[in-house]
């Protein structure tokens, strides 16, 4: 696999990823469960397409994968569990969800921004359900005209000097 230039997709059943791995372009295709080992880290310097299955649906498995460029997440994904969503890298991103219906529950558990710098910004789109966010180090931009909600008793964790935008027109609504 070369990670400067390969796409890999995992199209057919169950996977257990185990050791770090890098990428360019990453598809998780399958209808199935892919389990990212602890202290495993996917990185994937290209896109990221999340568009079938559930990652790490036991909470014993905590890997993460690493998002440097564009992220997009079908409807057909059922969730991202246990796995930490981690978007990292020297430029600007945008996430693409679903847009229309109403996100999965629990589709991004674990979502930690951290940019190498801080006037990088990962925007997002479309709609989707938040649990524990740590933004460290860059923007968390939410578009205007989708839906986000962060729910239950999660977290919202923000560092000095990062920024959290909700952004839209004139009578869009914020609620926390």
């Amino acid at each position: 696999i070369d990670e400067g230039t390969s796409t890999v997709i995992f199209y057919t059943g169950a996977s257990v990823l185990t050791g770090s791995m890098n990428f360019y372009n990453l598809t998780f295709a399958a209808s199935t469960v892919y389990t990212i080992a602890t202290d495993t880290k996917l990185i994937v310097n290209g896109m990221l397409g999340l568009t079938a299955g559930t990652i790490n649906a036991a909470t014993a498995n905590r890997g993460t994968i690493e998002a440097r460029g564009d992220v997009i997440i079908a409807r057909t994904m059922t969730r991202i569990g246990n796995a930490t969503l981690l978007f990292g890298g020297g430029s600007d991103q945008l996430v693409t969800c679903p847009s229309g219906a109403t996100a999965t529950v629990n589709l991004l558990n674990y979502v930690v921004i951290d940019k190498d710098d801080n006037a990088n910004k990962v925007s997002f789109t479309g709609n989707a359900i938040f649990h524990n966010v740590n933004l460290n180090k860059g923007s968390l931009v939410l578009m205007g005209g989708s839906t986000f909600a962060f729910h239950y008793v999660d977290t919202v964790v923000t560092s000095a000097n990062t920024t959290l935008n909700f952004s839209g027109s004139s009578g869009s609504m914020v609620t926390l």
